[in-house]
């Protein structure tokens, strides 16, 4: 098969230098190809080999960079030396609707009710990611997050599809976590 994919990523953002907490507010858009036909001899879905995007496309690690569109908006401050702050809004669409929903990592969702669902709405939904991140020393550093996954018509209308699942419903993370440098 030919693999005939893309991916593409933008970002932009202004920092308030002078301004107290020299607050940053950002906006990013990527794109990851996905395939419109499983059946031709091309393959277009995008294939990320390395890393990974947790950084990128949300703190909840829900999807990855295959069949995607991702706009997204940041905003942070740092109130004191020590602390910062940070806000992301990420959206996400299927590039492609006769393709699969990918993770993080790991093959497409294909089960109870995902797959190719060109019938279905693309959007698939939006996080918003609330970090907190403290650092008393050089060598110690903590941070707490939170993140809230809305589900967008394409998971509502693909868990609706298997009656069984009992409909699609928004998703909570969160963490705390402690780093130490040597």
């Amino acid at each position: 098969r030919d693999l005939e994919a893309l991916a593409a990523d933008a970002s932009a953002g202004y920092t308030w230098g002078k301004a107290w907490g020299t607050p940053r507010l950002g906006a990013g858009y990527t794109y990851a190809s996905g395939d419109s036909n499983f059946s031709d001899n091309k393959y277009e879905t995008f294939e990320p080999l390395f890393g990974t995007n947790h950084k990128l496309y949300g703190m909840m690690d829900l999807f990855g960079l295959r069949n995607i569109h991702n706009p997204s908006v940041s905003f942070s401050v740092k109130p004191a030396r020590q602390l910062s702050l940070r806000a992301d809004y990420l959206f996400f669409w299927l590039a492609d609707g006769h393709d699969l929903l990918y993770p993080e990592a790991g093959p497409g969702r294909n089960g109870n009710g995902y797959g190719r669902n060109p019938q279905f709405d693309t959007f698939v939904g939006s996080e918003v990611d609330l970090i907190g991140t403290y650092q008393p020393t050089s060598y110690a550093e903590f941070q707490l997050g939170y993140g809230h996954f809305f589900a967008g018509d394409y998971i509502k209308q693909s868990a609706a599809s298997v009656p069984a699942n009992g409909g699609a419903t928004d998703a909570d993370w969160v963490y705390v976590q402690a780093k130490f440098n040597f």
